[in-house]
Parts: C-alpha cells; structure tokens; sequence
C-alpha cells in the first residue's frame, strides 16, 4: 500500500516531466518531414518548421505594426532622455573635429586609397572649374567692364579744358569694342586661370588641417549643436514615417527569419527562453506528481 502511494505519484510526475518536454522538442523536431514510402509522418516536420513562413510573416507584422511603427519610434526618439544622449553625442563629435589634426587629403587618402583620391580630386576640380567658367561667361563681364571704362574716361574727359568738345555718344562706339575684346580674353584665357586660382585655393583647403578650419567656431559648439538638434527633430517629425515604409519593417523581419533554418531557429528560441522552458518541463512534472494524488484519493 505503501509503495503504492508512493509509486503513483512518481509516476505522474515522470510521465508528466516526459510528455511536457516531449512537446516541447516536438515544436522544433523533426527539422524536416519524415516518410515512409509515400506518406509523410504526422507531426513532422515540427511546428515551427512547417509553420515557419507563416511565422515569420506574423512576426513581422506585429513588430513593424506594434512595435516599430511610426508613434512607438516617434516617442522615443524624441524623448528627453534621447535628445540628451543625441546632443551630447553632436556635442563631443563637434568639439572633436575642432581638434582634428588630419587634413581633407588625409581622410581621403585613408578612406580610398591615394590615387583615387587623386582622381576624385582632379575630377572635383574638372566640375568645379566647368561650373565656374560656365558662370563666369554668362556674367557677360565684358559688357559690364567695358561700360564702366567708357563712364570713368567720358568723366575724366569732360574733366580736362576740352571736355566741351566730348559727347557721350561719341565714346559708346568704343564699349562694344572694349566688350568683345575682353570676352574673347574670357574665353580664351578664362578656363586655365580658373583652373590654376582653384588649384591655389583648393590645394591650401585640403592641406589645412580640420581643427584649424573649424577653430573659428569653436564658440559656437552649442549653437551648432542646437542647430544640428532642431534639424534632426525636423527630419524625425516629417519623414519618419516615409522612411519606415520605404525600409518595410516587416518585410526585412519577414526575409530574416524565413532564412533561418530549423536548428538556427531552435537555438534562438532556446537561448531566449532557457529558463521559462526548462520551467514549462518542470511544471509538468509537479502536475504529474500531484495527479498521482489525486487519482489514489478517487
């Protein structure tokens, strides 16, 4: 009697300890379905591994829909505690550019290699010195120049004993003259001394270190990082939720989870919910055991 009351509640809690932590396994296991000759196994493969697509397309519409849509990211990226992290992060990033030593040159031959930085920086110089010409000849410098000369010698004409002798009509023969001179020189001279003057400048730029360049706003880090601060809460507000659904959320939750295989997914679960499953096993085995109890009192 004895070794009966003991045995039926050992019983129940083994039974109860196998079946929870059967059913457990089986949510995962077999990784693939199971034959035999034609018909494939019931149960196989596992849960999640047959139910896997279907998964990962809930997942991800409950993260991006729930978790990450545009309110949830919108709250906490405008919380305080963000903000303050975000402008601490501007702030020291500002006063670490004030002190770089590195020059433009530098970072562009550490980021790709010395001849292409060459080449990039030729070709820059190329764009910039076209735009250049191109603004320097729609300027129409030659009119204007050479209406500014016929003005200042028809006054210094005027000035000198003869200057009664002098009308202006006589002297406006000489601007379209003095006008196409000075843009044929344009023409002629103007791209290589574009060239050469952008050379002088771009070459002292990109050898001056960036600590040096920003050394005048140094006083103004706060200001800066205010400004910085306001144009990141500017962003957030009116193109946030664009950027989400152009991202898709979902779908790239979707993809990932659909790649994992079986084992992968296994592990995942399991490294997240070790304990709680172990629990789930152990649970089982307390009914199991307490059943036994039960069915020796009926």
């Amino acid at each position: 009697m004895i070794a009966k009351i003991i045995l039926a509640p050992v019983v129940g809690g083994i039974i109860g300890y196998i079946t929870n932590d059967l059913a457990i396994k089986m949510l995962f296991h077999p990784y693939k379905p199971i034959y035999i000759g034609k018909h494939r196994l019931p149960f196989t493969p596992g849960l999640i591994p047959s139910q896997k697509e279907r998964i990962a397309k809930s997942l991800g519409q409950v993260i991006a829909g729930q978790l990450l849509n545009t309110e949830t990211v919108l709250k906490e990226a405008l919380s305080p505690e963000t903000e303050e992290k975000i402008r601490e992060k501007v702030r020291a990033w500002l006063l670490d550019k004030i002190e770089e030593t590195e020059t433009i040159k530098d970072k562009l031959t550490n980021a790709f290699g010395e001849e292409r930085a060459y080449d990039m920086g030729d070709r820059a110089l190329l764009i910039a010195s076209e735009f250049l010409f191109d603004q320097l000849s729609k300027a129409q410098i030659g009119e204007m120049i050479a209406e500014n000369a016929v003005k200042e010698l028809y006054a210094k004409v005027k000035a000198t004993p003869f200057g009664f002798m002098v009308d202006a009509s006589m002297l406006s023969g000489l601007k379209g003259t003095i006008a196409q001179y000075i843009d044929r020189k344009v023409t002629e001279k103007g791209p290589e001394m574009v060239r050469e003057k952008l050379l002088e400048v771009g070459g002292k730029a990109v050898n001056k270190p960036l600590g040096e360049m920003a050394a005048p706003y140094k006083d103004r880090v706060d200001d800066l990082t205010e400004k910085i601060m306001n144009l990141y809460r500017d962003v957030m507000t009116s193109r946030l939720d664009g950027l989400l659904k152009a991202v898709e959320i979902d779908r790239i939750i979707e993809r990932k989870i659909s790649e994992f295989d079986a084992e992968m997914l296994e592990k995942l679960v399991f490294g997240i919910m070790k304990k709680e499953l172990k629990a789930i096993v152990y649970l089982g085995a307390l009914l199991g055991f307490l059943m036994g109890f039960v069915n020796l009192i009926w």
